[in-house]
Parts: C-alpha cells; sequence; structure tokens
C-alpha cells in the first residue's frame, strides 16, 4: 500500500481540509433620491465635522448612505433643474468641510503638546517623577521633529480644506515705472499702402 503525503511530508489524513477562505464583501444599497431629508444632511454634515471624511462617515454609520450617493447628490447640486434640497446639500457640505478643518484644529494642538513633551526616563527604564509623583516630560529632538511633521502636514490639510481662513495670502499690486501709476497701453496703428504698378 502507497502512502499518500503532502509537500510538507505530512500524511493526507493528518493535513488539514483545504479551504478557501472568501473575504467578506458588504455592499450598502445607495439611498435613492426620495430619502434625501433634511434630518439625514444635517446628521451627515454633524458628523463630518468631527471625523472630517466624508469616506468615514458612510463607511462607519449604517443609517448614512453610500460615499457614491453623497457625491452623486454633490453633483446633482450644480444641475440647475435639480431639486432645491440637493444645494441647501452642497452648501452645508462645504460648510462641514471648513468647520472640520477647525474642529481639527483645536485637537491637533494638544496633540502637539503629546508629540513633542516626551516623559524623561531613567537609567533603570522608569519614568521620572516630582515630588508629586507626576511624569516629568521633556523635548526630545526626535519629538521636535514628529511635531513639525505634524504641523506642516496639518497646515497643507487646513489650507486646502479652508483656504480662505488657513491658506497663504498673496496680495499682488500692479506699479508703474518707478513705483508710479500705471500707464494705458498705447495703440499703435499702422497703415498698409498697397504699392502701385
Amino acid at each position: 500500500m502507497i502512502k499518500k503525503t503532502t509537500p510538507e511530508g505530512r500524511s493526507r489524513k493528518d493535513a488539514a481540509p483545504k479551504t478557501k477562505i472568501k473575504p467578506l464583501k458588504i455592499k450598502k444599497k445607495p439611498v435613492s433620491k426620495s430619502l434625501i431629508t433634511r434630518a439625514l444632511i444635517k446628521e451627515f454634515c454633524s458628523r463630518l465635522i468631527d471625523t472630517g471624511s466624508a469616506r468615514k462617515v458612510c463607511r462607519d454609520g449604517d443609517d448614512m448612505p453610500s460615499v457614491k450617493t453623497i457625491f452623486a447628490w454633490l453633483a446633482k447640486a450644480s444641475d440647475p433643474k435639480a431639486d432645491a434640497i440637493y444645494s441647501e446639500f452642497m452648501a452645508m457640505y462645504v460648510d462641514a468641510r471648513k468647520l472640520a478643518a477647525d474642529y481639527k484644529f483645536d485637537g491637533f494642538v494638544e496633540e502637539l503638546e503629546d508629540t513633542v513633551m516626551q516623559p524623561v526616563m531613567l537609567a533603570n527604564g522608569e519614568q521620572m517623577r516630582d515630588v508629586l509623583g507626576v511624569v516629568i516630560r521633556a523635548p526630545t529632538q526626535v519629538s521636535v521633529s514628529m511635531a513639525k511633521l505634524k504641523l506642516d502636514t496639518y497646515k497643507w490639510f487646513a489650507a486646502k480644506e479652508n483656504p480662505k481662513k488657513y491658506g497663504d495670502k498673496i496680495q499682488q499690486e500692479h506699479t508703474g515705472k518707478d513705483g508710479g501709476e500705471l500707464a494705458p497701453p498705447m495703440l499703435i496703428v499702422e497703415q498698409y499702402v498697397k504699392p502701385t504698378k
């Protein structure tokens, strides 16, 4: 009798059964036009302010429409024939995105302080404490570099989300020669005379 073995050398009886595990796919049904309500819009925008991400709001909330539906609603807002609720949604969405940048800034200041101020460690691996037992914190070269990186990332994000408030201010000044007023452009007209034969 010939014993059948697996490539690893185990007998077929001892080998684990071959099963294919398929990833679980969850599909959300898109919310139809009739399901867009002011209450849903307000709840969506409120969550958008907290999270800063439309994808996250749609993914985490079972009562929220899919991301596709949200962007379809935003696309309909630019159509002049669409219902007024879509343009109302667009206005609230834009405001929520701006407020999300402000909301993130609130938490960001605390996060930066935690990043910069690291606990001072003793040689035995314990944290240094003061007389009251509070952990002593101090900045390190690495923590300051991390904080700078986070700050630059946040500034970029905030400038994209709310450019009027957080973007770079570009001011253009137009002056003429030696700082004087601009001279109006001169129009030079040349007359073409056809040569005679």
